[in-house]
């Protein structure tokens, strides 16, 4: 996992860090993000791990559909996946451990019940996340040609 840690960290980019549903806002169809006090260098395909788990729960509970939904919506309009996805899975799964720990910390107990519940869920799903993901991009490669996708394990 260390080694995975450092592989991510040779591609990072600013990132708003706290994806949730209340955190944005819209203006006339236009997404306006809001709360940045999470913003800073991470990954991309590691915080498209994130968002795409965070964005496919409904009322919290997690929909497969839906996450497989985001993914394809993802990959269809931006081709610049570099990183392996299945190491990145991993990596915010160590992310998702630091924020338990801290909630630990701040012995917040309706945080920690919440956050166990969360993780054991993307711990048993996270091979069903990254076959998910590999679907879809050999569906992409089919459709669009090698030329155009830019995935790094192709």
């Amino acid at each position: 996992s260390n080694s995975y840690l450092k592989d991510m960290k040779q591609n990072l980019c600013l990132s708003h860090n706290d994806y949730k549903i209340h955190n944005i806002l819209w203006n006339n169809f236009t997404p306006v993000l809001i709360d940045f006090d999470a913003m800073g260098k991470v990954n991309p395909t590691c915080a498209l791990c994130e968002s795409a788990y965070t964005f496919s729960k409904l009322n919290k509970k997690f929909d497969l559909d839906r996450y497989k939904l985001y993914l394809e919506t993802y990959i269809s309009n931006s081709n610049k996946i570099k990183d392996d996805f299945g190491k990145a899975l991993y990596v915010s799964m160590n992310g998702k451990l630091r924020w338990y720990n801290y909630l630990l910390s701040k012995k917040d107990l309706y945080g920690v019940v919440s956050m166990t519940n969360d993780f054991v869920n993307y711990y048993k799903n996270i091979e069903k996340f990254n076959d998910i993901y590999q679907n879809i991009k050999r569906k992409a490669i089919a459709f669009l040609g090698l030329k155009t996708i830019k995935f790094l394990n192709s």
